[in-house]
């Protein structure tokens, strides 16, 4: 991970979880950072700390972060111009972790002939559209591979979830689906730029997300060893 040293990585839902992990990883290797969540005070925690990986004269312009609601079209436009305007080049990793699960996971509300309109469209939106307006937006400002380069490389965040489907689970399970033919599709029309799309579909990690859905009493049964930095060194490998 060596060619990583001085590329920018963009990365969603980086105050935690699999975001945090993956930007940490990152960090160890060089690479400059524009992490986008919606959580303010989390975002900058997670940057005060990646700034301490780093040599203390380029850590402050090594990270930088930005308030995006992955809903917003605009507001994945402008953060992505902004990076490319902060750092200078084009951007050569694009992690598009930004996810909810819903509130009713695992419940009999969650259950496909209980779900509301409200639940099922929040979750879509955040899943599926923040992952597609996130890539519409990457794409023009992505490192092309041509002139002896490599090609710049897109990984969303799918999910066992979406391959298999899950009882009470049904929105989210259909929204990583999509997120996976989103990722199919996109590597087949950017091949040509020799830009890689890709999808990691992990089953249940530990984040702080999916702890807040599982009784203490199952954490342990449930997680095993599934930590978020297992899956960030598979994203970036």
């Amino acid at each position: 991970m060596s060619s990583l040293r001085g590329k920018v990585v963009v990365i969603t839902g980086a105050a935690s979880g699999i975001g945090f992990a993956t930007a940490h990883l990152l960090a160890q290797h060089g690479a400059l950072l524009s992490l986008a969540d919606m959580n303010e005070k989390g975002l900058a925690t997670a940057a005060e700390k990646l700034r301490k990986v780093y040599p203390p004269e380029i850590a402050q312009d090594a990270v930088i972060t930005t308030l995006v609601n992955v809903t917003s079209p605009k507001e994945c436009e402008d953060w992505i111009a902004r990076t490319t305007t902060h750092f200078n080049q084009a951007i050569a990793g694009a992690a598009n972790f930004a996810g909810v699960v819903g509130k009713s996971i695992a419940q009999e509300a969650g259950a496909v002939r209980n779900m509301s309109d409200a639940e099922f469209q929040f979750i879509m939106d955040i899943n599926c559209r923040g992952t597609f307006n996130c890539i519409r937006a990457e794409l023009p400002f992505m490192q092309n591979g041509d002139k002896g380069r490599n090609g710049g490389s897109i990984v969303n965040a799918a999910s066992i979830a979406g391959i298999s489907g899950v009882p009470n689970n049904g929105p989210y399970a259909a929204s990583k689906h999509a997120v996976i033919g989103l990722t199919r599709t996109v590597a087949k029309e950017e091949g040509h730029r020799a830009i890689r799309v890709n999808a990691v579909a992990p089953g249940i990690i530990a984040t702080p997300m999916m702890e807040q859905i599982v009784t203490s009493a199952g954490t342990e049964r449930l997680f095993g060893d599934t930590d978020p930095g297992a899956l960030a060194r598979k994203a970036v490998s």
